[in-house]
C-alpha cells in the first residue's frame, strides 16, 4: 500500500458546488384551497413553476454534465461531497471545468435576457390568479443564484496534526487520522478497479453475445477508461498498471472491424475475460 505521505503527493481533495435557481415557490393559499376542497389536512403542499420550465432545462442539463465529469475524473472520499483528483489528472480536470463553466455562465447570460424580456411577464398570463409578482426578483439579483465553485485541499496526514493538546492525545488523533485516511484510500482504490471491472465486463458481455450489438461507445468508454487509469492508480499498483496496458494492447480495436469480423470479437472477448480474471474481488 502506498504510504500517506506518497497519496499526498500524488493526490488532492476536491469539492464541486453548483447552484442554481429551482424556480419552483410553494402557494400556500392554493395548498390551503385544496386542502379546504378535499376536506385534508397536512396532505401536502402545491409548488408552483415560476418560470416555463424550458428555459432552465438548458442549465440544469448543463449542470448535470459538469458533475458527471467531475465525478469521472474523481474517485470518492468523504460523506462531505469531497473527492479524490490525482495530481497527475489536475491539469486535465481545470482546463475542462473552466471550458465548462465559461459555457454555464453563457447559458446563464442567455436565461436572464429571457428572463427580463418575457419570461416574467409570460407568467402573469400561465400562472393567473396564482402569479405573485414578490415571486420575481429582478434579473441581475437573481443572477447570483446561479455559481459553480471548486475547493481544492491537500489530503490530510496524522504527521501534519499540530494541535496545543497533550502529546498522548496528540499522538491518538494523529492515528486515528491516519487510519481513515487509509480506509479512504482503499475505497477510492476499490472504485477505480469497480470501473475497470464494469467497463471490461461490458466488453465482454457484449463481444460474446451470439447476436453482438458493437456500438462506437462500448469502445470509446474503454478508451477513455486507459486514458484515465494512470491517474486514477493512486497506490501506483503494478498490477492495475498491467491491466491498462492490456487494456490498450488488446480491446481497443475499432469498433467497424469488430462489426464485421466474429472471430476478432471472439478474439477480443477472450482478452476481456482474462483482464477480468486480474481484478481483485
Amino acid at each position: 500500500m502506498v504510504k500517506i505521505m506518497s497519496l499526498q503527493n500524488k493526490a488532492m481533495l476536491i469539492t464541486l458546488s453548483i447552484s442554481g435557481w429551482t424556480a419552483r415557490k410553494q402557494d400556500k393559499k392554493v395548498s390551503a384551497e385544496v386542502e379546504t376542497a378535499h376536506n385534508a389536512k397536512d396532505a401536502g403542499r402545491y409548488n408552483k413553476l415560476l418560470v416555463d420550465k424550458s428555459y432552465l432545462d438548458p442549465l440544469t442539463q448543463h449542470a448535470g454534465k459538469m458533475r458527471d465529469y467531475h465525478y469521472r475524473m474523481t474517485l470518492p472520499w468523504m460523506d462531505n461531497g469531497a473527492r479524490l483528483l490525482p495530481s497527475k489528472l489536475f491539469m486535465e480536470y481545470r482546463a475542462e471545468m473552466e471550458k465548462l463553466k465559461t459555457e454555464y455562465e453563457r447559458l446563464i447570460d442567455i436565461f436572464i435576457r429571457e428572463y427580463d424580456a418575457k419570461l416574467v411577464q409570460d407568467a402573469r398570463v400561465r400562472l393567473g390568479t396564482m402569479y405573485d409578482p414578490n415571486d420575481y426578483p429582478p434579473g441581475y439579483e437573481l443572477r447570483s443564484k446561479f455559481s459553480v465553485e471548486t475547493d481544492i485541499m491537500p489530503v490530510p496526514s496524522g504527521s501534519d496534526f499540530r494541535v496545543d493538546v497533550g502529546d498522548a492525545e496528540r499522538a491518538r488523533i494523529a492515528d486515528e487520522l491516519s487510519e481513515r485516511v487509509a480506509k479512504r484510500q482503499a475505497v477510492a482504490t476499490a472504485t477505480a478497479w469497480g470501473r475497470i471491472r464494469d467497463t471490461v465486463g461490458l466488453v465482454h458481455a457484449r463481444l460474446s453475445a451470439d447476436k453482438a450489438v458493437v456500438r462506437d461507445s462500448l469502445i470509446e468508454n474503454t478508451r477513455e477508461l486507459a486514458t484515465l487509469l494512470p491517474g486514477l492508480n493512486i497506490a501506483s499498483d503494478p498490477v492495475m498498471e498491467d491491466v491498462c496496458q492490456k487494456i490498450v494492447n488488446n480491446l481497443l480495436v475499432n469498433p467497424s472491424r469488430l462489426r464485421a469480423s466474429a472471430s476478432l470479437r471472439r478474439t477480443v472477448a477472450a482478452s476481456a475475460q482474462e483482464i477480468l480474471q486480474m481484478v481483485p474481488a
